[in-house]
């Protein structure tokens, strides 16, 4: 029987017996859940794509701010319609069909090497994030740099009527006759959109000219999440044209340490009320991977900690000492796509932010999960940060997180990095980090020459890109910064 009480802790041999007492009943849903998807898959598999062509009046919405042209990458946008089931959790979480082929349509964004032969095999496919009620594209925001340089596709879903709402007013010429009747359809919509794009002879897959190999399912914030209960409840269900599953593995960041409701109904899932069951963990036969910073230990009401499990075959969680949800860098860019889309930017936090980015580690994270389900080849170990307790994080005589992965700004600081800030009502402001400077004349004793700085940066960038946990270009990056700067001069 779950606890009522969404504030009750468990402890971590509570977790094991939980998840253990689980086990055996999920592997039987499972069954029965793939029984269901491969009766209704006719229905589910009929999708159909509707290209819609960027012009001089209408383009997609949180288009790609970045330049792709100098990458050789182009931008696409489809509208995609077919029937989903929606699910529900009998009395004991089971996963059945509550309303089966219901009528969607909803719009899909790519953005791909505009040459086939440039394409690595890879499909990122992001669920859009909705919390701000329009979609925002996280993963893409965080990693577009390392997809366009090793030839990736990305593609993003949206995935919550709220979301398309919106889009509908932004533009209703555009996406007029978008429909979601209920969040939940989202689950199988993502699941079939996938498959679809693996099979090379529907002639309504938009990559049916790619030669997808891989394919990552991922999510944000919200949005990993929703990727947790899709991988727990559906991916040994959502088969390609093969029979193989439809993802390879998940990449998932941002995210709470609890699932989100398989329909908006769910009397089971109110907000963060899966914390007592296994529905959180990963436990099929494919690899998720976690990314984190110190905001989702350290400030969400359902920490990421609550998530941590031992290094496995199917699982890592790594924790990223310094860093928060809504960093500085990747604001900067959302902010400006949000002015050129609506035509106002985010207004400033109270507190400097600082620069340190999130992108460099979720990079190396997505770059490790690739190897991983390509060449099954391990990742880095996971690296947590240390608690006194929960939503509590060790600092050290600098206010700096202990223990995580121990990015440079933390190794060599100029200053204290915290996983929170605060600002206007309605910004994203209570997830984002700041930072506040170390006095000059403390900074001098420190770092007494600027060759002692920088020579230090190197060392920990380096220390971490041989360790896995940062790819060459971001150490390269790191070093360039870190000679450009006045410390030590």
């Amino acid at each position: 029987m779950k606890e009522s009480n969404s504030n009750f802790r468990v402890s971590w041999p509570a977790k094991i017996f939980r998840r253990a007492q689980f086990a055996a009943r999920r592997r039987m849903n499972r069954a029965v859940v793939t029984a269901i998807a491969l009766f209704f898959s006719a229905g589910a598999w009929a999708l159909s794509t509707e290209y819609v062509p960027t012009t001089t009046d209408s383009y997609p919405f949180f288009s790609a701010l970045t330049d792709l042209g100098p990458a050789n990458y182009v931008e696409d946008e489809y509208l995609v319609a077919g029937t989903a089931n929606i699910y529900e959790y009998d009395g004991d979480l089971n996963v059945q069909v509550q309303a089966a082929d219901v009528p969607y349509k909803t719009r899909i964004m790519i953005r791909r090497p505009a040459a086939p032969e440039d394409f690595n095999g890879v499909v990122v496919f992001e669920m859009i994030n909705p919390t701000a009620t329009f979609d925002i594209d996280f993963i893409w925001q965080y990693t577009h740099e390392l997809l366009m340089r090793e030839g990736y596709i990305w593609v993003g879903m949206t995935i919550r009527e709220d979301a398309l709402n919106v889009l509908k007013g932004w533009d209703p010429a555009r996406y007029g006759t978008l429909s979601l009747v209920e969040r939940g359809l989202s689950y199988d919509a993502f699941g079939d959109i996938a498959a679809l794009m693996r099979d090379p002879l529907d002639p309504e897959n938009p990559l049916a000219n790619y030669n997808v190999t891989h394919l990552l399912g991922s999510g944000y914030s919200q949005s990993e999440d929703w990727l947790t209960t899709f991988s727990n409840e559906l991916h040994d269900s959502k088969l390609a044209w093969n029979g193989v599953p439809a993802f390879d593995g998940y990449l998932g960041s941002g995210g709470n340490g609890a699932a989100r409701e398989i329909w908006s109904g769910d009397p089971d899932a109110e907000y963060g009320a899966f914390y007592l069951d296994d529905r959180k963990f990963n436990e099929v036969n494919a690899p998720y991977f976690r990314i984190q910073s110190e905001t989702e230990i350290e400030v969400f009401s359902f920490p990421a900690s609550d998530v941590r499990q031992p290094d496995s075959n199917i699982f890592r969680q790594w924790e990223v000492a310094g860093t928060s949800h809504a960093d500085g860098p990747s604001t900067a860019g959302i902010s400006a796509t949000i002015n050129r889309d609506f035509g106002f930017p985010l207004p400033p936090c109270d507190a400097p932010t600082g620069d340190v980015a999130m992108a460099p580690y979720i990079s190396a994270a997505l770059y490790q999960l690739t190897r991983w389900v390509k060449d099954g080849i391990a990742p880095p170990p996971g690296l947590y940060l240390e608690l006194n307790g929960p939503n509590d994080v060790k600092r050290d005589a600098n206010g700096n997180a202990l223990g995580g992965i121990r990015i440079p700004e933390v190794e060599v600081p100029l200053g204290t990095h915290l996983p929170f800030n605060s600002g206007p009502p309605g910004t994203p402001c209570f997830l984002a980090s700041s930072f506040f400077e170390f006095p000059p004349e403390d900074v001098a004793v420190e770092y007494p020459s600027h060759g002692n700085y920088v020579s230090r940066v190197g060392k920990a960038a380096n220390d971490l890109r041989k360790q896995g946990y940062l790819l060459a270009p971001d150490a390269e990056t790191y070093k360039e910064t870190a000679a450009g700067t006045d410390v030590g001069k």
